[in-house]
């Protein structure tokens, strides 16, 4: 069975930054996004994101985990992508739940968060909102 001719929502070809210092867990994004037919740019620190952003490539949207190693966080680096340019819509990811991190202050609510693990439909889904624009964050 294809993903073709399923529910599931595919990409038209746009690029997503994913941002995510797990190697695993970058590599099976980066495979989920290629068969959803979306275009990816890799990073797995926050500094690496931002490289990207002030460089030639701008992304479409901005995957990113919510914690990452090297000072900077997934909200760093959606607060940077809000100054280089109009409205790059940003998902999060994270393992923690999204009680726990509204709780501490990590995350504004509204903000469009992805729970690992998730599941391909999830992340299609996901990416299909931000995209459309139904519910985006970083427009603040």
């Amino acid at each position: 069975m294809t993903d073709r001719s399923s529910d599931i929502p595919q990409g038209n070809g746009e690029t997503v930054l994913v941002v995510e210092d797990d190697p695993d867990v970058l590599n099976l994004v980066d495979i989920l996004l290629a068969n959803l037919n979306y275009r990816t740019v890799r990073a797995s620190t926050g500094q690496e994101a931002l490289d990207t952003l002030n460089g030639n490539e701008r992304p479409d949207l901005i995957l990113t985990d919510v914690i990452l190693p090297g000072g900077l966080t997934g909200v760093d680096v959606e607060k940077e992508a809000a100054k280089t340019g109009p409205g790059i819509p940003v998902i999060f990811m994270s393992g923690y739940t999204e009680n726990s991190i509204n709780h501490h202050g990590v995350l504004e609510d509204g903000v469009l968060l992805l729970n690992k693990p998730f599941r391909k439909s999830d992340l299609a889904n996901m990416l299909r909102r931000a995209l459309d624009g139904a519910g985006t964050s970083g427009d603040a």
